[in-house]
């Protein structure tokens, strides 16, 4: 087993590797990082500010990359079995530690400029088997899950397996995610449904407004194209690269393999879901991308 506490220690690993996008700046206040496995990989960028953040690679050869977030703070705990990818876009917030278990060779891929509030979860596994009485056969099997670009997850949501929210919506306070979301939609409740569509949201915080403010936001003033997101479903090409991954992870022992599925993870864009969308039946995905990296 090899942990973590303290920044100096990355140079100590022997069978796993932590590396940094550019010189090493990064802070590590309440974290840690345990590899109870071998040719795991850490990839974060140089100005990260892990805060309570608890890594546990609890198998082999996965990865967690977390790219510059949009203030440098990081506050996850994450748990991580073998052969899966942890993926975050460049421009993530978290309010709160967002909570995360990656099991049975799966993964989470969260797009860019998402915004966590606070006690969310994110689990791609139940745990435990399930079987049906008639045909003795498995009913829970494990799924990637993926979240588009500028999706909002509200305070206590959980995004559950083969959840695909697409990018622009936005997911209610206490929401139960499990299936598709489609992009610019608002969902809400416990099982989650879309109850609104054709919408758009931004980072600006209304805590402080003033009637005058508040007067003033009642109708967007600019361009809102960076907001909405369409075309056409791109979710099977995700899972296309998540599952050549998965199918190779056991020989990526060196980082360049690694690097070159998450450069094309972030080349396709962002998640584009739609209603009625029908997906592929590609059973093991993953992704990632680094630019000069370095241990």
């Amino acid at each position: 087993m090899e942990i973590v506490t303290k920044t100096s220690d990355f140079d100590n690993l022997a069978t796993n590797r932590v590396i940094i996008n550019g010189e090493n700046n990064v802070q590590m206040t309440n974290s840690s990082i345990q590899f109870e496995g071998s040719g795991n990989r850490l990839f974060l960028d140089n100005n990260a500010r892990l805060n309570k953040t608890r890594l546990k690679f609890h198998g082999n050869n996965s990865c967690i990359c977390v790219r510059a977030t949009k203030n440098g703070k990081v506050s996850i705990s994450a748990g991580i079995y073998s052969n899966s990818i942890l993926f975050f876009g460049e421009d993530c917030t978290f309010n709160g530690v967002l909570n995360l278990v990656l099991s049975e060779h799966h993964n989470v891929v969260i797009g860019a400029d998402c915004m966590f509030s606070f006690n969310c979860w994110i689990r791609n596994a139940d745990a435990h088997l399930i079987y049906n009485v008639e045909d003795l056969e498995r009913s829970n099997v494990s799924k990637d899950i993926l979240l588009g670009d500028h999706v909002w997850i509200g305070q206590n949501c959980t995004i559950l397996k083969g959840a695909y929210v697409g990018s622009g919506a936005i997911l209610g306070l206490g929401s139960i995610v499990a299936g598709r979301v489609p992009s610019n939609t608002i969902l809400a409740g416990n099982p989650g449904k879309v109850v609104r569509s054709g919408v758009f949201w931004t980072r600006t915080p209304t805590h402080g407004f003033d009637v005058e403010a508040s007067d003033a936001s009642m109708v967007y003033q600019g361009d809102p194209s960076k907001y909405l997101f369409s075309g056409n479903p791109n979710v099977g090409l995700f899972q296309q690269e998540l599952a050549q991954y998965s199918a190779s992870a056991p020989q990526y022992q060196e980082n360049a393999p690694v690097e070159r599925i998450l450069k094309r993870l972030i080349a396709i864009g962002p998640l584009v879901v739609t209603v009625g969308q029908r997906l592929s039946k590609i059973h093991k995905p993953h992704r990632f991308f680094w630019q000069g990296a370095r241990a």
